[in-house]
């Protein structure tokens, strides 16, 4: 909308097939569900931990659902979540393809989005591990051993520093494939080394 009043062109700036866009009020719509199923969710997973209502399952099953639920509006409906999938994997295989705005602006979404990362990977560890179905005094006074997979090599050593250098490898390659096809050195080899 804002790009709207400004007299953005977004939708031929980003590529983006004119008939997946949705007008204002349906992203409205859709942030103001989404929000009102994180709260929802949040008020059960209060309730059920300090145990002042009934529940059919575990609290730690309630980030469980939220999380699940994310994914699912992550992919779906793929018609239309296809594009921006097409665009990140455009990213990773940067040096090997066109760079296009899209590519370039998501590219620079994900570097900024590192601890969003982290925090998704960190997620999967603890709901892969089972540490989410722990009791509230058995979380906190768990052993360092009961969070064997945070301490773990893999963890600390690979799958974070790797996420970590990742989107910033993706927007270096980028800048070396721009600057390839251009043969500008400016703009593009100074995006590349800062």
């Amino acid at each position: 909308h804002v790009w709207t009043l400004a007299r953005i062109n977004f939708i031929y700036l980003f590529e983006l097939d004119p008939r997946h866009q949705s007008p204002p009020m349906k992203i409205f719509n859709d942030a103001a569900m989404e929000t009102i199923i994180f709260l929802l969710n949040l008020l059960l997973y209060y309730k059920t931990q300090v145990g002042t209502t009934f529940s059919f399952f575990h609290a730690g099953y309630y980030p469980l659902f939220l999380c699940l639920y994310t994914l699912k509006k992550l992919f779906s409906p793929w018609n239309i979540k296809k594009e921006i999938w097409v665009v990140i994997g455009k990213c990773f295989i940067a040096p090997f393809t066109k760079v296009d705005f899209f590519s370039t602006f998501c590219a620079d979404v994900l570097t900024s989005s590192v601890k969003t990362i982290l925090d998704i990977a960190w997620s999967f560890g603890f709901f892969l591990s089972a540490d989410f179905l722990m009791d509230r005094e058995e979380w906190m006074n768990r052993s360092s051993d009961s969070t064997k997979w945070e301490n773990a090599f893999w963890y600390k050593n690979v799958a974070v520093p790797v996420l970590c250098i990742l989107p910033l490898w993706m927007r270096f390659q980028q800048c070396l494939r721009r600057y390839h096809d251009t043969g500008k050195r400016f703009p593009n080899l100074a995006n590349a080394f800062k």
